[in-house]
C-alpha cells in the first residue's frame, strides 16, 4: 500500500497505525499461506497463528472505527466480509484440501486490498 503523507482522520494516529499494521500481518500470512500451498509446498495451516492474526486485526479495527465517517464504518465492514470470507475458506480447506478454498482466500484478499485502497483514499 502506498504511503499517506496526511489523513484525515478524527481519532488517534495510532489507531491508524495499528490498523494498518495488523492489516498487513493479516494479509501477509493468508495470501501466503494460500500461495504457498497452491504451489504444492503442501503443509498444514496453522490456524491458531491465523486465528492469533485475525484477532489482533479485529481489535486494530474497533480502535480504527471511532475516528472514521459513516463512509468509512462501511468500507470496514465490507474489509471484516472479506477477511471473513478468506479464512472460512481457509478453515473449510484444513478439512477437505480443495484447492478452490486457497483460490477464495486469494480473491478474498484481493477484494481485501482492494478496500484497503478504497479506505486509505478516504483517509487521505
Amino acid at each position: 500500500m502506498p504511503a499517506a503523507d496526511q489523513a484525515v482522520f478524527a481519532g488517534a494516529s495510532e489507531a491508524v497505525n495499528s490498523y494498518f499494521a495488523a492489516s498487513g500481518k493479516l494479509v501477509n500470512e493468508l495470501s501466503s499461506l494460500s500461495a504457498s500451498l497452491l504451489s504444492g509446498a503442501g503443509g498444514n495451516v496453522d490456524s491458531a497463528a491465523v486465528s492469533d492474526l485475525h484477532m489482533q486485526w479485529n481489535e486494530a479495527v474497533k480502535g480504527l472505527e471511532p475516528g472514521l465517517t459513516a463512509e468509512g464504518k462501511s468500507l470496514c465492514a465490507g474489509l471484516e466480509k472479506s477477511v471473513s470470507q478468506g479464512i472460512a475458506a481457509l478453515n473449510e480447506y484444513n478439512k477437505n484440501q480443495a484447492q478452490g478454498l486457497l483460490w477464495e482466500v486469494q480473491d478474498s484478499m484481493m477484494s481485501f486490498l482492494a478496500g484497503q485502497k478504497s479506505l486509505l483514499s478516504l483517509l487521505s
